[in-house]
């Protein structure tokens, strides 16, 4: 993700990068399955974004 920051609007199920101008970029959005985010972990060194949600268990995404 370079530089870029990854955020989560939990409730509405998505996450988004932010780069180092302010742009906003959807990664994920998991609001059409009803699926919230809790607590997001980003592994740098294997590019995974780990989500636990608060309606299944916790999804593992392979980032670029």
């Amino acid at each position: 993700m370079g530089n870029g920051l990854i955020v989560s609007g939990a409730w509405q199920g998505q996450m988004f990068c932010i780069d180092s101008k302010e742009n906003k970029k959807l990664i994920i959005d998991l609001g059409k399955e009803k699926i919230a985010a809790a607590d997001i972990e980003y592994i740098a060194e294997k590019k995974l974004l780990i989500v636990p949600t608060l309606n299944k268990n916790v999804i593992g995404y392979h980032l670029e």
